[in-house]
């Protein structure tokens, strides 16, 4: 009867260590197929890597093994970086940071990683261990928020210039008017006595004619020329100003005012 039930424990032995190993095994391949992972050594020559880091680069394992990690990096990152991840981990630290990657096939893929050292027993780093996630499609969102962004900004400051122009003719026209209006009403205003000045003084100069011939007379047809000059001056000037405070301009043509009569 004991002897039996050793056979029955130790068989449960067996098949729990069999389970125990299935999952240790399982779950170490799907660490290996999820994870991207690789390990370098102090010179930062890969030394192992995982399906899932091959799958994102594009490289297959014995490609990436023995070569160094800057295989997959992209002349877009600055050296500032890597020399920062280098002191960091060298100094025993983890580091982290976002990183943008090179595949095989020429394209690229960003990747948040975090890069620890690895201990032995004497406490002496002998290689480093990263993990990583795979962020290009936010990147890529990012990248596409901010180019959008860019062109409503654009667009934005495009209205806003159509804008200030328009309110600037619309200013224009307003000064134009008011100054055709306050035109239009000094002409008005300035037309009726001067039109009643030079008829008047025209009746004048028939009145001249019919005086004595003397001196004074002379120099008052003299004078009154000089007069009638400056009228017909002003004239000009008011009808310039009647011109200016018109909105629209109509062609103007020389007619004969006496055949239509």
């Amino acid at each position: 009867m004991m002897l039996n039930d050793q056979r029955i424990t130790s068989k449960f032995r067996r098949e729990s260590d069999k389970i125990e190993r299935d999952i240790l095994n399982n779950s170490i391949q799907l660490i290996d197929k999820y994870i991207i992972r690789s390990v370098t050594d102090l010179d930062g020559v890969i030394i192992d890597v995982s399906q899932a880091f091959s799958d994102i680069s594009g490289y297959s394992k014995d490609e990436l093994l023995g070569n160094p990690h800057s295989i997959v990096r992209h002349p877009d990152m600055s050296s500032e970086l890597f020399k920062e991840m280098w002191e960091t981990i060298k100094e025993g630290k983890v580091f982290s940071g976002e990183v943008k990657n090179l595949k095989k096939d020429g394209s690229s893929y960003w990747v948040s990683v975090n890069v620890e050292p690895n201990f032995n027993y004497s406490n002496e780093i002998y290689s480093y261990t990263a993990i990583r996630q795979d962020i290009t499609d936010k990147k890529r969102y990012e990248e596409l928020n901010s180019s959008l962004k860019s062109e409503i900004e654009k667009e934005v400051k495009k209205t806003t210039e159509q804008l200030k122009l328009v309110q600037e003719d619309k200013l224009k026209n307003a000064k134009l008017t008011s100054i055709g209006s306050l035109a239009a009403g000094i002409t008005h205003e300035i037309n009726t006595p001067l039109t009643y000045i030079k008829g008047n003084f025209e009746m004048m100069q028939y009145d001249m004619e019919d005086l004595p011939q003397s001196v004074i007379k002379e120099r008052m047809i003299d004078d009154s020329k000089k007069i009638l000059d400056g009228i017909s001056r002003i004239a000009n000037i008011v009808e310039a100003m009647r011109e200016m405070s018109q909105i629209s301009k109509a062609d103007k043509e020389e007619s004969d005012i006496y055949s239509t009569l």
